[in-house]
Protein backbone atom coordinates (compact mmCIF):
# COMPACT_ATOMS: atom_id res chain seq x y z
CA UNK A 1 0.00 0.00 0.00
CA UNK A 2 1.35 3.42 -1.02
CA UNK A 3 0.72 5.16 2.33
CA UNK A 4 2.28 8.50 3.23
CA UNK A 5 5.10 8.43 5.79
CA UNK A 6 6.00 11.62 7.64
CA UNK A 7 9.27 12.54 9.37
CA UNK A 8 10.13 15.76 11.21
CA UNK A 9 13.33 14.46 12.80
CA UNK A 10 16.48 13.66 10.83
CA UNK A 11 17.71 10.96 13.20
CA UNK A 12 14.38 9.14 13.08
CA UNK A 13 14.47 9.18 9.29
CA UNK A 14 18.03 7.83 9.30
CA UNK A 15 16.88 4.82 11.31
CA UNK A 16 13.90 4.06 9.06
CA UNK A 17 13.56 1.31 6.45
CA UNK A 18 14.61 3.20 3.32
CA UNK A 19 13.38 0.58 0.85
CA UNK A 20 9.87 0.74 2.31
CA UNK A 21 9.42 4.41 1.39
CA UNK A 22 7.40 5.18 -1.72
CA UNK A 23 5.38 8.19 -0.52
CA UNK A 24 7.36 10.46 1.79
CA UNK A 25 6.94 13.82 3.54
CA UNK A 26 9.99 15.20 5.35
CA UNK A 27 9.78 18.49 7.24
CA UNK A 28 12.75 18.97 9.56
CA UNK A 29 11.57 21.04 12.52
CA UNK A 30 15.01 21.85 13.97
CA UNK A 31 17.43 24.46 12.62
CA UNK A 32 19.81 22.74 10.21
CA UNK A 33 22.64 23.67 7.84
CA UNK A 34 24.84 22.11 5.19
CA UNK A 35 26.14 19.33 7.45
CA UNK A 36 22.65 18.02 8.14
CA UNK A 37 21.68 18.32 4.46
CA UNK A 38 24.61 16.07 3.56
CA UNK A 39 23.38 13.53 6.12
CA UNK A 40 19.84 13.78 4.75
CA UNK A 41 21.10 13.35 1.18
CA UNK A 42 23.03 10.23 2.13
CA UNK A 43 19.81 8.71 3.47
CA UNK A 44 17.59 9.84 0.61
CA UNK A 45 19.73 8.22 -2.07
CA UNK A 46 18.97 4.85 -0.46
CA UNK A 47 15.20 5.33 -0.91
CA UNK A 48 15.31 3.68 -4.31
CA UNK A 49 11.57 2.87 -4.36
CA UNK A 50 10.52 6.46 -3.75
CA UNK A 51 7.79 7.78 -6.07
CA UNK A 52 6.43 10.83 -4.25
CA UNK A 53 8.49 13.18 -2.08
CA UNK A 54 7.66 16.40 -0.27
CA UNK A 55 10.78 17.89 1.28
CA UNK A 56 10.45 21.06 3.39
CA UNK A 57 13.74 22.78 4.20
CA UNK A 58 12.62 26.41 4.28
CA UNK A 59 14.01 29.06 6.64
CA UNK A 60 17.12 27.12 7.61
CA UNK A 61 20.84 27.90 7.41
CA UNK A 62 21.49 26.12 4.14
CA UNK A 63 24.21 27.44 1.84
CA UNK A 64 25.33 26.43 -1.64
CA UNK A 65 27.71 23.68 -0.51
CA UNK A 66 25.10 20.97 0.07
CA UNK A 67 22.90 21.41 -2.99
CA UNK A 68 24.86 19.18 -5.36
CA UNK A 69 24.68 16.28 -2.90
CA UNK A 70 20.95 16.80 -2.42
CA UNK A 71 20.30 16.95 -6.15
CA UNK A 72 22.37 13.87 -6.92
CA UNK A 73 20.68 11.98 -4.07
CA UNK A 74 17.29 12.70 -5.62
CA UNK A 75 18.62 11.47 -8.96
CA UNK A 76 19.27 8.07 -7.36
CA UNK A 77 15.53 7.71 -6.75
CA UNK A 78 14.87 6.35 -10.22
CA UNK A 79 11.11 5.95 -9.72
CA UNK A 80 10.58 9.50 -8.45
CA UNK A 81 7.70 11.06 -10.39
CA UNK A 82 6.31 13.70 -8.02
CA UNK A 83 8.64 16.07 -6.17
CA UNK A 84 7.73 19.00 -3.92
CA UNK A 85 10.94 20.73 -2.81
CA UNK A 86 10.74 23.84 -0.63
CA UNK A 87 14.06 25.53 0.12
CA UNK A 88 12.88 29.14 0.26
CA UNK A 89 14.59 31.74 2.45
CA UNK A 90 17.96 30.08 2.72
CA UNK A 91 21.20 31.20 1.08
CA UNK A 92 21.90 28.66 -1.66
CA UNK A 93 22.89 31.46 -4.09
CA UNK A 94 23.61 30.97 -7.79
CA UNK A 95 26.06 28.15 -7.13
CA UNK A 96 23.55 26.18 -5.09
CA UNK A 97 20.74 26.66 -7.62
CA UNK A 98 23.06 25.51 -10.40
CA UNK A 99 24.22 22.46 -8.45
CA UNK A 100 20.69 21.51 -7.45
CA UNK A 101 19.71 21.75 -11.10
CA UNK A 102 22.42 19.26 -12.07
CA UNK A 103 20.77 16.66 -9.87
CA UNK A 104 17.20 17.52 -10.86
CA UNK A 105 18.16 17.23 -14.51
CA UNK A 106 18.93 13.58 -13.86
CA UNK A 107 15.44 12.92 -12.44
CA UNK A 108 14.23 11.93 -15.88
CA UNK A 109 10.96 10.35 -14.72
CA UNK A 110 9.59 13.46 -13.01
CA UNK A 111 6.08 14.31 -14.15
CA UNK A 112 5.25 16.83 -11.40
CA UNK A 113 7.71 19.29 -9.86
CA UNK A 114 7.03 21.96 -7.25
CA UNK A 115 10.23 23.90 -6.58
CA UNK A 116 10.31 26.92 -4.27
CA UNK A 117 13.69 28.62 -3.93
CA UNK A 118 12.39 32.11 -3.23
CA UNK A 119 14.72 34.47 -1.36
CA UNK A 120 18.00 32.67 -2.05
CA UNK A 121 20.07 35.23 -3.99
CA UNK A 122 20.27 33.02 -7.08
CA UNK A 123 20.35 35.98 -9.52
CA UNK A 124 20.46 35.49 -13.31
CA UNK A 125 23.24 32.93 -13.28
CA UNK A 126 21.42 30.58 -10.94
CA UNK A 127 18.18 30.98 -12.88
CA UNK A 128 19.88 30.27 -16.19
CA UNK A 129 21.74 27.17 -15.03
CA UNK A 130 18.74 25.77 -13.20
CA UNK A 131 16.53 26.32 -16.24
CA UNK A 132 18.95 24.60 -18.59
CA UNK A 133 19.07 21.59 -16.27
CA UNK A 134 15.29 21.35 -15.97
CA UNK A 135 15.09 21.12 -19.76
CA UNK A 136 16.26 17.52 -19.37
CA UNK A 137 13.11 16.62 -17.41
CA UNK A 138 11.21 15.97 -20.62
CA UNK A 139 8.31 14.10 -18.98
CA UNK A 140 7.14 17.07 -16.90
CA UNK A 141 3.42 17.75 -17.25
CA UNK A 142 3.03 19.94 -14.14
CA UNK A 143 5.58 22.52 -13.03
CA UNK A 144 5.45 25.10 -10.25
CA UNK A 145 8.58 27.23 -10.00
CA UNK A 146 8.95 29.97 -7.39
CA UNK A 147 12.04 32.12 -7.85
CA UNK A 148 10.60 35.32 -6.37
CA UNK A 149 12.81 37.70 -4.37
CA UNK A 150 16.02 36.65 -6.13
CA UNK A 151 17.08 39.79 -8.06
CA UNK A 152 16.49 38.00 -11.35
CA UNK A 153 16.49 40.27 -14.41
CA UNK A 154 15.80 39.93 -18.14
CA UNK A 155 18.74 37.62 -18.84
CA UNK A 156 17.62 34.98 -16.36
CA UNK A 157 13.95 35.07 -17.33
CA UNK A 158 14.74 35.04 -21.05
CA UNK A 159 16.71 31.83 -20.53
CA UNK A 160 13.82 30.32 -18.60
CA UNK A 161 11.50 31.22 -21.45
CA UNK A 162 13.72 29.61 -24.08
CA UNK A 163 13.78 26.39 -22.02
CA UNK A 164 10.02 26.31 -21.43
CA UNK A 165 9.25 26.12 -25.14
CA UNK A 166 10.67 22.59 -25.20
CA UNK A 167 8.03 21.32 -22.75
CA UNK A 168 5.46 20.32 -25.35
CA UNK A 169 3.76 17.91 -22.89
CA UNK A 170 3.32 20.51 -20.16
CA UNK A 171 -0.32 20.81 -19.09
CA UNK A 172 -0.09 22.99 -15.97
CA UNK A 173 2.50 25.72 -15.37
CA UNK A 174 2.85 28.09 -12.41
CA UNK A 175 5.61 30.70 -12.34
CA UNK A 176 6.01 32.82 -9.20
CA UNK A 177 8.36 35.64 -10.17
CA UNK A 178 7.36 38.61 -8.02
CA UNK A 179 9.84 41.08 -6.52
CA UNK A 180 12.58 40.68 -9.11
CA UNK A 181 14.03 43.05 -11.72
CA UNK A 182 12.25 41.76 -14.81
CA UNK A 183 11.66 44.26 -17.60
CA UNK A 184 9.85 44.29 -20.93
CA UNK A 185 12.45 42.14 -22.69
CA UNK A 186 12.32 39.40 -20.07
CA UNK A 187 8.53 39.23 -19.93
CA UNK A 188 8.32 39.26 -23.73
CA UNK A 189 10.76 36.37 -24.08
CA UNK A 190 9.03 34.51 -21.28
CA UNK A 191 5.77 34.73 -23.19
CA UNK A 192 7.36 33.50 -26.40
CA UNK A 193 8.71 30.48 -24.57
CA UNK A 194 5.41 29.62 -22.90
CA UNK A 195 3.68 29.82 -26.28
CA UNK A 196 5.68 26.73 -27.23
CA UNK A 197 3.92 24.71 -24.50
CA UNK A 198 1.25 23.57 -26.93
CA UNK A 199 -0.48 21.23 -24.45
CA UNK A 200 -0.87 23.88 -21.74
CA UNK A 201 -4.37 24.09 -20.24
CA UNK A 202 -3.63 25.89 -16.94
CA UNK A 203 -1.22 28.82 -16.54
CA UNK A 204 -0.41 31.03 -13.56
CA UNK A 205 2.15 33.85 -13.78
CA UNK A 206 2.87 36.20 -10.88
CA UNK A 207 5.04 39.12 -12.03
CA UNK A 208 3.97 41.54 -9.29
CA UNK A 209 6.54 44.19 -8.32
CA UNK A 210 8.70 44.04 -11.44
CA UNK A 211 9.08 46.60 -14.23
CA UNK A 212 7.68 45.03 -17.40
CA UNK A 213 5.98 48.28 -18.47
CA UNK A 214 3.37 48.71 -21.18
CA UNK A 215 5.41 46.94 -23.85
CA UNK A 216 6.07 43.92 -21.66
CA UNK A 217 2.38 43.54 -20.83
CA UNK A 218 1.40 43.75 -24.50
CA UNK A 219 4.02 41.30 -25.71
CA UNK A 220 3.36 38.81 -22.93
CA UNK A 221 -0.38 38.73 -23.59
CA UNK A 222 0.19 38.53 -27.34
CA UNK A 223 2.41 35.47 -26.96
CA UNK A 224 0.10 33.74 -24.49
CA UNK A 225 -2.83 34.11 -26.87
CA UNK A 226 -1.08 31.49 -29.01
CA UNK A 227 -1.59 28.74 -26.41
CA UNK A 228 -4.42 26.86 -28.17
CA UNK A 229 -5.63 24.71 -25.24
CA UNK A 230 -5.49 27.29 -22.45
CA UNK A 231 -8.59 27.11 -20.23
CA UNK A 232 -7.37 28.51 -16.90
CA UNK A 233 -5.29 31.70 -16.81
CA UNK A 234 -4.11 33.66 -13.77
CA UNK A 235 -2.05 36.78 -14.38
CA UNK A 236 -0.78 39.08 -11.65
CA UNK A 237 0.92 42.08 -13.24
CA UNK A 238 0.38 44.48 -10.35
CA UNK A 239 2.89 47.28 -9.79
CA UNK A 240 4.57 47.13 -13.20
CA UNK A 241 4.04 50.65 -14.61
CA UNK A 242 1.69 49.36 -17.31
CA UNK A 243 -0.51 52.45 -17.67
CA UNK A 244 -3.36 52.94 -20.14
CA UNK A 245 -1.18 52.07 -23.11
CA UNK A 246 -0.30 48.69 -21.66
CA UNK A 247 -3.89 48.02 -20.59
CA UNK A 248 -5.16 48.79 -24.09
CA UNK A 249 -2.56 46.49 -25.64
CA UNK A 250 -3.33 43.79 -23.11
CA UNK A 251 -7.02 44.11 -23.87
CA UNK A 252 -6.49 43.80 -27.62
CA UNK A 253 -4.97 40.35 -27.10
CA UNK A 254 -7.45 39.13 -24.48
CA UNK A 255 -10.04 38.87 -27.26
CA UNK A 256 -8.12 35.89 -28.61
CA UNK A 257 -8.53 33.80 -25.44
CA UNK A 258 -11.75 32.21 -26.65
CA UNK A 259 -11.41 28.93 -24.71
CA UNK A 260 -10.90 30.40 -21.23
CA UNK A 261 -13.03 28.81 -18.52
CA UNK A 262 -11.49 30.60 -15.52
CA UNK A 263 -9.63 33.92 -15.63
CA UNK A 264 -7.88 35.97 -12.95
CA UNK A 265 -6.28 39.31 -13.82
CA UNK A 266 -4.65 41.53 -11.19
CA UNK A 267 -3.44 44.94 -12.30
CA UNK A 268 -3.21 46.96 -9.06
CA UNK A 269 -0.90 50.01 -8.81
CA UNK A 270 -0.37 50.45 -12.55
CA UNK A 271 -1.61 54.02 -13.19
CA UNK A 272 -4.44 52.70 -15.36
CA UNK A 273 -7.25 55.17 -16.05
CA UNK A 274 -10.79 55.01 -17.42
CA UNK A 275 -9.64 54.51 -21.00
CA UNK A 276 -7.51 51.51 -20.15
CA UNK A 277 -10.31 49.95 -18.12
CA UNK A 278 -12.76 50.48 -20.96
CA UNK A 279 -10.59 48.57 -23.42
CA UNK A 280 -9.97 45.77 -20.95
CA UNK A 281 -13.66 45.31 -20.22
CA UNK A 282 -14.70 45.32 -23.87
CA UNK A 283 -12.17 42.57 -24.52
CA UNK A 284 -12.99 40.38 -21.53
CA UNK A 285 -16.70 40.23 -22.39
CA UNK A 286 -15.81 38.64 -25.73
CA UNK A 287 -14.43 35.61 -23.85
CA UNK A 288 -17.87 34.03 -23.84
CA UNK A 289 -16.88 30.72 -22.21
CA UNK A 290 -15.67 32.27 -18.94
CA UNK A 291 -17.53 31.02 -15.86
CA UNK A 292 -15.18 32.23 -13.12
CA UNK A 293 -13.42 35.59 -13.14
CA UNK A 294 -11.34 37.66 -10.74
CA UNK A 295 -10.54 41.15 -11.98
CA UNK A 296 -8.61 43.34 -9.52
CA UNK A 297 -7.77 46.79 -10.82
CA UNK A 298 -7.77 48.59 -7.47
CA UNK A 299 -5.38 51.44 -6.62
CA UNK A 300 -5.32 52.88 -10.13
CA UNK A 301 -6.74 56.11 -11.62
CA UNK A 302 -10.26 54.90 -12.34
CA UNK A 303 -13.23 57.17 -11.65
CA UNK A 304 -16.28 56.02 -9.66
CA UNK A 305 -18.32 56.18 -12.85
CA UNK A 306 -16.23 53.43 -14.39
CA UNK A 307 -16.46 51.21 -11.32
CA UNK A 308 -20.12 50.72 -12.21
CA UNK A 309 -19.18 50.38 -15.88
CA UNK A 310 -16.94 47.44 -14.97
CA UNK A 311 -19.75 45.65 -13.15
CA UNK A 312 -22.17 46.25 -16.00
CA UNK A 313 -19.75 44.92 -18.61
CA UNK A 314 -18.87 41.75 -16.71
CA UNK A 315 -22.56 41.00 -16.20
CA UNK A 316 -22.79 40.64 -19.98
CA UNK A 317 -20.84 37.37 -19.82
CA UNK A 318 -23.80 35.00 -20.02
CA UNK A 319 -22.12 31.88 -18.61
CA UNK A 320 -20.51 33.65 -15.65
CA UNK A 321 -21.00 31.75 -12.37
CA UNK A 322 -18.71 33.69 -10.02
CA UNK A 323 -16.97 37.06 -10.18
CA UNK A 324 -14.61 38.84 -7.80
CA UNK A 325 -13.98 42.54 -8.43
CA UNK A 326 -11.98 44.32 -5.70
CA UNK A 327 -12.05 48.04 -6.43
Amino acid sequence: MNCLKYFDNLLTFQKSDFLSHSNLHISISSQIGNKEILTLSSALEKCTNLQNLRLQLQNKKIGPGAMLDLGLALAQCLHLSNLNLQIYWNSIQAEGASDLGIGLGKCINLSTLFLNISGNQIYDKGTQNLSLSLAKCSKLTTLTLDISNNQVSDDGISCLGSVLQSFTKMESLTLILFSNQIGSLGSSNLGLGIAGCISLSSLTINLRWNKIGSLGAQNLSSALSNCPKLQILRLDLSSNEIGDEGAIGLGSHLKKFTNLFAFSLELCWNQIGDLGLQYLCSSIVTCSNIQFIKFDISDNKISKKYHQYLRTQLNKIKRLVKKIMPL
